[in-house]
């Protein structure tokens, strides 16, 4: 139904009224029923957002939505600016009276010391607290701060507690301030307390009423760079921290004991996600620890010097999801050429057999298989070996390499459901008869990406035909079931071979279905005519093709010169 007709008048109705007048006392009249006018609008679009669906809402389910609109996304997001909360205010009359009444919607604003903040916490009454202190300069500010750290610090309030600092902040500057804020944290029970986060650039003593202190509510912690007195911790008493979704510990002095760390991950059985980072427990002998199973964890990261340490903790706990990185302490002296140690290398196959990803893992058949592998070459130097193994439904594994780790890795893997290799290893290599003895380990392998300037004795192994290692091959070739080889960025020194090994892959009926050149120097036009013919579908962007011969004669004797006819010789490899 159309609307009646309003008293505003329309312009043919005005303009009779302004034909007698003087141009001012028109222009003047024109003005005031131009202001009727927006007045008019005005109250129209009042009274329509008086209608509007969210505005017939009732007041309270109003007040939760805009709580709702400012609150963080995680335990661990940045709060909204106070700017934002005041802009919500400014929308309407009705949604800043809603607001001046929630408290709820000022708990969460970053308390930094501004002229607002006393503001802030009188809005938020007796609403729980999520208190985020993030100290950056000018440092004269924060001393503002301690006057309400007290309330700020309510342990009947506290939900959050984080604090945290930039990096470019001095020693003696920050360690005045964050004192301050550890002191008084609460030494009754915090019943409320969900998350709490001691996050800064140096090294903070962290009182041990802050670990003590019960926190029943508690389910995120995260300590990095503090220093904890662990044996007064133990004689006043054992950390009453559990039921944690989430445990992040960095670079913590002394190291966690172990007994502290079981504690804490065995209490909780819905862990989601750990994280230990160069401070693994120092014992790993403790026979007090029983076999710990997390099948809630979805995100792992272990780090340390060490990987003794490493495995002593992967002997109790079990996750599904991994990761786990090993930086050789003796980085700075230890020279990429020197033979890799015995020990090292026993402690790699450990690792490996842990993951089920090992020959002689008992764990492989009860874990799901791996369908895609990554190798990495380590961009922080040849001095750390990473593992990351998914599981769920992404079945994939990376692992970065170094230089000494780099053939004990190849000659301990076994994954004889993987379908795609990846490999981006740089100045990483090995001989062809290692080559040959890990793709005997991948039957289904179907998929193989390699960006290497080492690549010509990986595809001797991977594509031609091999020499008999063993009497129990039933075929002198490896990958029958290879389809796709895609190379980049690559200097190939030995096309020839390569094209000779296709041809013979052909002849044999496992041609493979497609094959990708992309920015690589080394190949040239005759090599493309020939493989054109034995490739189903062949792709060479020729970027870098070269009009020379290929000096290599791709012999038998070339690709197989570093090889045996002994199984037992691989031990000599690594």
């Amino acid at each position: 139904m159309m609307p009646p007709r309003l008293s505003l008048p329309s312009p043919s109705e005005v303009e009779p009224i302004i034909e007698d007048l003087s141009p001012d006392c028109a222009h003047a009249t024109l003005d005031s029923v131009i202001s009727q006018a927006k007045d008019f609008i005005r109250s129209m679009e009042s009274l329509r957002n008086a209608h509007a669906k969210i505005s017939r809402l009732p007041r309270e389910v109003l007040s939760t939505i805009l709580a709702m609109a400012v609150e963080p996304a995680s335990y661990d997001s940045e709060p909204v600016p106070w700017r934002e909360h005041v802009k919500i205010t400014a929308v309407c009359t009705l949604w800043r009276a809603i607001t001046l009444q929630t408290p709820g919607f000022w708990a969460c604003i970053p308390f930094q010391p501004c002229k607002q903040l006393p503001e802030m916490i009188a809005r938020s009454r007796a609403h729980p607290l999520s208190v985020r202190l993030h100290v950056s300069p000018p440092l004269a500010l924060w001393h503002q701060l301690a006057p309400h750290l007290p309330e700020l610090l309510n342990p009947r309030r506290l939900l959050d507690f984080h604090l945290s600092a930039e990096k470019r902040i001095y020693f003696s500057d920050l360690t005045s301030l964050t004192r301050a804020s550890l002191e008084q944290f609460p030494t009754v029970p915090t019943p409320l307390l969900r998350s709490l986060k001691i996050a800064l650039n140096i090294t903070t003593t962290l009182p041990i009423h802050v670990l003590t202190a019960p926190k029943p509510s508690l389910r995120h912690l995260t300590l990095n760079d503090v220093e904890v007195d662990w044996t007064a911790l133990s004689d006043s008493g054992k950390i009453q921290i559990t039921s944690l979704l989430s445990l992040d510990l960095a670079r913590i002095r002394p190291a966690i004991p172990l007994p502290v760390l079981y504690e804490l991950i065995s209490s909780s059985p819905d862990l989601q996600s750990l994280k230990i980072l160069l401070c693994l427990p120092t014992d790993t002998t403790s026979p007090a620890t029983h076999e710990v199973s997390l099948d809630s964890l979805r995100s792992c990261h272990l780090q340390d010097p060490r990987l003794d340490r490493i495995l002593g903790v992967l002997q109790w706990l079990k996750a599904r999801l991994l990761m786990v990185i090993w930086k050789i302490q003796s980085a700075f002296t230890y020279h990429p050429n020197t033979p890799f140690e015995e020990a090292d290398s026993t402690r790699v196959k450990s690792l490996l057999s842990i993951f089920g990803i090992a020959s002689d893992s008992t764990l492989a058949a009860s874990l799901p298989p791996y369908r895609k592998l990554t190798f990495i070459r380590d961009p922080e130097g040849p001095f750390r070996m990473s593992f990351t193994c998914r599981h769920e439904h992404q079945e994939s594994l990376s692992i970065t390499l170094s230089v000494q780790a780099f053939q004990t890795v190849l000659t301990a893997l076994s994954l004889p459901k993987l379908v795609s290799l990846s490999m981006g290893l740089e100045d990483l290599d090995a001989s062809y008869h290692v080559w040959s003895y890990f793709f005997r380990r991948l039957p289904s392998l179907q998929h193989l990406r390699v960006s290497s300037d080492q690549a010509a004795r990986l595809f001797d192994a991977a594509l031609g035909p091999t020499p008999m290692i063993s009497k129990t091959l039933a075929s002198p070739f490896l990958l029958q079931r290879l389809a796709l080889v895609w190379i980049k960025n690559t200097y190939y020194q030995r096309p020839k071979a390569l094209a000779s090994s296709l041809k013979i892959r052909h002849a044999a009926g496992l041609a493979l279905q497609q094959m990708v050149i992309v920015s690589c120097r080394g190949f040239n036009q005759k090599f493309v005519e020939e493989v054109e013919d034995v490739v189903t579908r062949f792709t060479f962007d020729g970027a870098f093709c070269s009009n020379t011969e290929d000096s290599s004669d791709g012999s038998e004797t070339d690709r197989g010169s570093d090889s045996t006819d002994d199984d037992d010789d691989l031990d000599d490899v690594y």
